[in-house]
């Protein structure tokens, strides 16, 4: 199953083809929102899936997105690299397998192959394309088995109350970075021009720019 936004460039359209080239073993449910394009992409998937009745796309209801989950066994995620975004991408999704005890098929993007391989939560394919990204579908087996060892060990680590320590540290960060740079506004290196100087501008709106 895959949850989110029917955005074009999360290339969906491999995990519909995924699915089908698995057999009939699978099935395969997409629970989507339409995304800024007016719901163009979301019908170009809904026509890409007919005829295949092991591929259902369902609206996306945040309110009951949990306990949905729960029914599959499998969470799968494949993009291509096509920026930095997306080369580095861990989305809330991932979590969302993991919270929900789905083994996790994903593309080898950096940050998810990371988490997936460090924990045992599932398998990396090793491409974007369809025929690829099937292979670890394939080796995943149903979620009562395998990979329950790593869901237990980092269910509460990759939780998010697990994380505020780390994102404490973020803030503090930021904020001693803050004072720095409006000091540093305030105050221009000597021998720096005032006149001529973005030092010379107020401190929130260049710091917000």
């Amino acid at each position: 199953m895959h949850s989110g936004g029917a955005v074009p460039g999360r290339h969906l359209e491999t995990i519909i083809d995924a699915a089908i080239a698995l057999g009939p073993e699978y099935s395969l449910d997409l629970f989507l929102v339409p995304a800024n394009d007016g719901g163009k992409y979301l019908a170009k998937l809904t026509e890409r899936a007919s005829g295949h009745e092991r591929v259902r796309i369902n609206p996306r209801d945040p309110d009951v997105l949990p306990h949905t989950l729960n029914r599959f066994d499998l969470g799968v995620y494949w993009m291509p690299p096509v920026n930095t975004n997306a080369r580095l991408a861990l989305p809330n999704k991932f979590f969302d397998f993991i919270q929900a005890r789905l083994a996790i098929a994903v593309g080898p993007t950096l940050e998810m192959q990371r988490v997936v391989e460090q924990y045992g939560l599932g398998r990396v394919s090793d491409g974007f394309d369809a025929r690829p990204a099937s292979v670890p579908c394939g080796r995943c087996p149903a979620r009562h088995r395998p990979f329950q060892e790593g869901f237990a060990r980092v269910r509460g680590q990759l939780a998010g109350d697990g994380d505020d320590g780390g994102t404490h540290g973020i803030s503090s960060d930021l904020q001693r970075t803050t004072v720095r740079l409006e000091f540093m506004l305030q105050s221009p290196p000597r021998g720096v021009n005032r006149r001529r100087s973005p030092f010379r501008r107020d401190p929130v709106r260049f710091l917000t720019c």
